[in-house]
């Protein structure tokens, strides 16, 4: 199991920011980002405002309401809602600070952004974010005893499918994260993961969101000066 508290399966990178964890194994990683949220209880109480009104007025809702929390995913992207903007101009801050620990010149496309509040004995279903060449989760809120979120390697089935406990070849086929109130998670789109049924009372909310890197265009050409020295 990697946690985030410095157990056994955290592999430390090459970053000054203390406040980044990369977490890996065996060809799969997911970055965890530790904020310092300020207040956002006006935000929590916008979702619950919300949270009566959802409709999943959508046929090909996958997820079921109550069984699987309750999100605004069928209803309104939290990107273009000026209401949540406070909330999301502070995910997409940390991300942006994060993320330029390793491509300082990064530019994001928002895609899409959703709440979920899971109550107790929700969880979600293995699943990937399909498009999304970055996808997240900001842990609004995560009481104690929550659960993790669990991410599985998509090459173990082939090469675990000779099952020996002799083979040394053997892989670990899912990584598991302990998340907490303040923590931020990215892990590309293609990355399954799952939760289990929360067991607490106490609701715990999520905000997940996809992106796209921007395409920085063709290189610029170059000029006297940089081509001067080439081939010598």
């Amino acid at each position: 199991m990697t946690t985030m508290g410095g157990e056994a399966g955290e592999f430390p990178f090459d970053s000054k920011n203390n406040n980044l964890n990369k977490h890996s194994r065996e060809g799969i990683s997911c970055l965890e980002v530790r904020t310092s949220p300020p207040s956002f209880d006006d935000m929590i109480k916008l979702i619950y405002d919300d949270h009566s009104i959802v409709s999943y007025d959508k046929h090909n809702a996958s997820f079921k309401r109550g069984e699987h929390g309750t999100t605004s995913y069928y209803d309104f992207n939290l990107f273009e809602e000026q209401r949540y903007r406070p909330l999301m101009m502070y995910i997409m801050k940390n991300v942006y600070e994060a993320y330029r620990n390793f491509v300082p010149n990064v530019q994001f496309r928002p895609l899409q952004a959703w709440w979920t509040v899971y109550e107790k004995g929700a969880y979600i279903p293995r699943h990937t974010h399909y498009n999304s060449m970055i996808s997240g989760a900001y842990y609004l809120r995560h009481p104690e005893g929550s659960g993790g979120i669990s991410f599985y390697n998509p090459i173990a089935p082939l090469i675990n499918h000779l099952w020996c406990d002799s083979l040394i070849f053997q892989i670990d086929p899912r990584m598991e994260v302990q998340p907490y109130t303040g923590a931020l998670l990215l892990f590309p789109g293609w990355l399954e993961h799952e939760t289990f049924a929360k067991e607490t009372d106490e609701d715990k909310i999520v905000i997940s969101f996809n992106l796209q890197i921007k395409d920085p265009g063709p290189p610029k050409p170059m000029g006297r000066r940089e081509r001067k020295g080439i081939g010598t």
